[in-house]
């Protein structure tokens, strides 16, 4: 099938040897994103299956209990996905950059349950860690409870 050869799914080692590295880069990239938007949809799809109650209809006593019988997950990447999909919920530039990929799943993971509105733009910069997040008391209120600190970029 011709399919095979234009999927990258799959694309075998020795296919991707053959290819530049820009194009192996190109598909490294997209693959990353990929997971990173599929693990957001699929921790979405879980709540909603909490929130409809629509793991009953499969037998299972809870949205997480769903993913491991029904999907094969296991509880723990169950449950991560769920948390992640539900903080996000109201951070809508790190849900942005999630849905479009340019956020890995790692780092989203971790900063999902740090970040907060005020804060978005500073996990979303480069090389943002938790060790180099300014601390509560250096902010400076500004306005109407918008939080500014002067080492932080605005849009």
């Amino acid at each position: 099938m011709k399919s095979h050869i234009t999927n990258p799914a799959y694309f075998r080692l020795d296919m991707l040897l053959t290819l530049g590295v820009s194009q192996v880069h190109e598909f490294a990239r997209r693959a990353s994103a990929t997971l990173t938007t599929y693990r957001l949809i699929l921790g979405r799809c879980l709540l909603a299956m909490r929130e409809s109650k629509g793991f009953k209809r499969f037998g299972c006593s809870s949205e997480i209990h769903y993913a491991t019988a029904k999907l094969g997950m296991n509880k723990r990447a169950a449950r991560e996905c769920r948390r992640v999909a539900r903080s996000l919920l109201h951070l809508p530039k790190l849900t942005r950059a999630a849905e479009n990929g340019l956020i890995d799943w790692s780092k989203l993971r971790e900063i999902v349950g740090k970040a907060v509105v005020e804060t978005e733009d500073y996990w979303l910069k480069p090389g943002a860690r938790v060790s180099n997040l300014p601390s509560p008391d250096s902010f400076i209120i500004v306005h109407a409870n918008i939080l500014f600190h002067p080492n932080m970029t605005r849009y």
